[in-house]
């Protein structure tokens, strides 16, 4: 996993929650997360697998949100 991907996908989380008004604690608990995932998230040292990506592209794509940004 390339740091821009990272990178890329932290800033799309962010603005996810920030237009779907979710705290970090509420978007863990919808994804049966924890909030130390949810931060490590945003803070580019881990990246969700696939199934965690798939689930966010639903949801964003529910709430006319960009989807997550692509795997390069």
């Amino acid at each position: 996993m390339e740091e821009r991907e990272r990178t890329e996908f932290a800033a799309w989380l962010i603005a996810f929650r920030a237009h779907t008004q979710q705290s970090q604690k509420q978007l863990a608990t919808v994804l049966g997360l924890t909030k130390k995932t949810i931060t490590a998230w945003e803070t580019g040292r881990h990246y969700p697998d696939w199934p965690k990506r798939l689930q966010l592209n639903q949801w964003a794509r529910s709430v006319g949100h960009d989807p997550v940004p692509p795997k390069r």
